[in-house]
């Protein structure tokens, strides 16, 4: 196809982790759906997304994306905000976490088409641009936020909007995988934005079938978006075997 890059030049890596890392990071993937996600821990899944190649895998022995975190590293009442979630044993600032609060209910939710989301990197919310440069989308937070807002400015191609697009999209398709039961996508277990690419995050039951999947939704994306960036877009993928995706469909 036009533009998406060969599947032999696709690179995966295998990054084994532990329950909490992976805990950690679909907590992280929860929160995404609201435009803002959390990295406490600088060496948790999320911290490496910034950086991460076309499709990351990322492989845990005890498969636990959808799982809740633990009670050690679930937030305070004081420190949680909806669709921001720390993640770690680090909570987030109460600061921070109140100014990624009024993005999501004010610019994240008027104009999604203006922004890529954000993510919480510690003591500091980390903002993707699209529409605006990073000295005008500073200048725009600083109305919102005041001079001293703990944000850092990034500009990525993505929006809220097109992500949760290519969501839709693919939810569609592989729902209907399901239900048939037929296809790479049927190995698809939960999709979604990622607010700290901005990307996409699939979960996969079946290591072996990272390059078919992907494949796929490259197809799926070129014939949803013809011509559009959005079929180029990273994939983040997990390996696990629990089914959030297309649930309702499976008995029919």
């Amino acid at each position: 196809m036009s533009g998406a890059p060969a599947r032999g030049a696709m690179q995966v890596n295998h990054v084994l982790i532990r329950r909490r890392a992976l805990a950690a990071a679909a907590g992280a993937m929860l929160a995404a759906v609201a435009g803002c996600a959390a990295v406490a821990d600088p060496e948790a899944p999320g911290a490496m997304a910034s950086s991460a190649p076309a499709a990351t895998v990322v492989a845990s022995e005890q498969p636990t994306v959808g799982a809740s975190p633990t009670p050690e590293e679930s937030a305070s009442p004081a420190d949680e905000a909806p669709g921001v979630r720390p993640q770690g044993l680090t909570p987030t600032p109460r600061h921070v976490s109140r100014a990624a609060q009024k993005m999501e209910f004010t610019i994240f939710a008027t104009h999604p088409e203006e922004w890529g989301g954000c993510y919480i990197d510690g003591d500091v919310v980390v903002v993707n641009t699209v529409t605006r440069s990073k000295a005008a989308a500073e200048q725009r937070l600083e109305e919102l936020l005041g001079e001293d807002a703990p944000v850092r400015v990034v500009e990525v191609v993505h929006s809220i909007a097109d992500l949760e697009a290519a969501t839709d999209a693919l939810s569609d398709v592989v729902s209907d995988a399901k239900r048939h039961g037929s296809g790479p996508l049927v190995h698809v277990t939960s999709l979604g934005p990622d607010y700290m690419g901005p990307r996409l995050h699939l979960g996969i039951d079946d290591e072996n079938q990272v390059d078919d999947v992907i494949a796929a939704v490259r197809e799926v994306l070129e014939k949803a978006f013809p011509g559009s960036s959005l079929v180029d877009i990273d994939v983040n993928v997990s390996i696990t075997t629990r089914s959030t995706v297309g649930a309702s469909d499976e008995g029919d």
